[in-house]
């Protein structure tokens, strides 16, 4: 028990590091970007990133979580996933170089074409890792993992703004994107302690079937129905629109990810190991959550307060059309981050087919309110996506909890004092910009703000929900805490 303790910390806190350095990274590599290209050039790529990111669902074949969730693993069969990995892989690059003609048709965009072919390159040197960075993970080693992502995060991002500076457009996009996939790989191919054999058993490979084919399936809709909103701007509003709203989803994704990353890549395998006692997974469930509540709340409504300063001091006057984007983003954001270690219930449980149930039901509901929205262009269809969120979160999180024992009004009352203290917070700002916003520059209305917002949370945080700060802070500075 106290060995499960202590690696979760561990894990948390590499994770952490690993996912601020490659977030922040990204992120001031994007905003960079962002001022050296045109919207046009995100659009193409938002474009590929489309169909690779869909393909991507099934590059490894859920083999990765499968790895992490058996209780009993062989050489035999670690080796059978390397070869059916770099197997797939190598066939999903040539799939995507002979195909991606229809995709520029189906866009009405060549641009898209070599793009595609040079990113599908991703697929086949990926697979080469897959086995080892679940071996990481299944282990809870997250610190080789940290560092080695931090460094292929950089070694892409320096590659990308070199190449944006010297005029080459999307290509800086493109070739930031493969390079960081191929320091990742090269790096966990060298330090991993595993290493392949000549081995490939269909008989192991059969232990892991239905859990990876139902993972698969979850996947599969689950990246469509997240991606059905692109598919469309992209069809029917071209690559500008796209852009405006990949960036705004990006924002979304940068401050939500930024906490649910982290707990959740270290969660799935803890709630493995806890499977079979659910007390246990209830208790580990609604502290996680609390965590979560208490960090991303407060910034999904300092954003929806602050979008305007925000994307004109990061972004400048011609990403203005993204302002309206984050704030409809922002209550997505804050509902998706209590709902992102779901799944990891599903896998932990082996009810993978459930959660591919679920996955089916809901994708069609969004990818409706999609179409609903699409006459009333990216605005539309960004409060359609908020709208559909709001109507399926109950049962999304109803039906896993059953798997575990836990009551829906336990969990809420779990979460209640972090979205009470963001909503004080929220109404704090928002008394107060009136009187001096309009007279300051962007950039000094962000900072004054984000400062005053951050001061009001943390005081009503500390009356309210002392313990609850106290935990955050013991999480991320352990050993200081048990010195003094």
């Amino acid at each position: 028990m106290n060995d499960i303790k202590g690696k979760t910390v561990s894990g948390l806190k590499w994770s952490t590091i690993s996912l601020i350095g490659r977030q922040g990274t990204q992120l001031l590599t994007g905003i960079i970007l962002a001022r050296l290209l045109l919207p046009s050039d995100f659009g193409v790529l938002g474009m590929a990133m489309i169909v690779i990111g869909f393909i991507g669902v099934f590059k490894d074949l859920g083999t990765s979580s499968a790895v992490v969730q058996q209780k009993c693993l062989t050489d035999d069969l670690l080796s059978s996933l390397f070869w059916l990995n770099f197997s797939f892989g190598s066939i999903i690059t040539l799939a995507v170089f002979f195909i991606s003609p229809l995709i520029g048709f189906f866009f009405n965009n060549e641009s898209v074409i070599p793009v595609l072919r040079i990113l599908s390159m991703s697929f086949v040197i990926t697979s080469l890792s897959v086995v080892q960075k679940s071996l990481y993970e299944r282990d809870l080693h997250f610190q080789p993992l940290a560092i080695i992502e931090l460094i292929s995060s950089l070694v892409g991002s320096v590659l990308g703004i070199y190449l944006a500076v010297n005029g080459c457009g999307v290509w800086s996009l493109v070739f930031q994107t493969l390079l960081s996939s191929i320091a990742a790989t090269f790096l966990l191919l060298i330090f991993c302690p595993w290493k392949t054999s000549i081995r490939f058993n269909l008989h192991e490979l059969s232990k892991v079937k239905k859990f990876s084919l139902n993972l698969i399936g979850f996947n599969t809709v689950n990246y469509f129905c997240r991606n059905a909103d692109n598919i469309l701007i992209g069809r029917f509003f071209g690559t500008q629109q796209l852009g405006y709203y990949s960036i705004g989803y990006n924002i979304l994704m940068v401050s939500t990810y930024l906490i649910t990353g982290i707990v959740s890549r270290v969660i799935f395998p803890v709630y493995s190991l806890m499977q079979d006692n659910n007390e246990r997974l209830v208790t580990t469930y609604l502290t996680i959550s609390k965590l979560i509540g208490t960090t991303t709340f407060p910034i999904m409504m300092g954003e929806f307060i602050l979008a305007s300063p925000l994307i004109l001091t990061c972004y400048g006057e011609k990403w203005a059309p993204v302002i309206p984007l984050v704030m409809i983003f922002a209550p997505i954001g804050m509902l998706q981050s209590i709902g992102a270690t779901i799944g990891s219930i599903y896998q932990a449980k082996g009810r993978t087919d459930l959660m591919f149930g679920w996955g089916v039901f809901s994708s069609v509901v969004v990818v409706l309110g999609f179409m609903v929205g699409l006459r009333w262009g990216i605005i539309g269809i960004a409060i359609s996506y908020l709208l559909t969120t709001c109507i399926l979160i109950v049962p999304s999180f109803v039906i896993p909890f059953r798997l575990i024992d836990l009551q829906f009004f336990k969990f809420l009352n779990s979460i209640k004092l972090p979205f009470f203290n963001s909503l004080i917070m929220l109404l704090a700002l928002a008394a107060t910009r009136s009187l001096f916003s309009s007279n300051l520059a962007n950039y000094l209305d962000l900072i004054i703000s984000t400062i005053f917002g951050a001061i009001v949370y943390l005081s009503a945080s500390w009356i309210t929900n002392k313990q609850q700060i106290v935990d955050l802070y013991v999480l991320i500075f352990p050993r200081k805490i048990r010195h003094e």
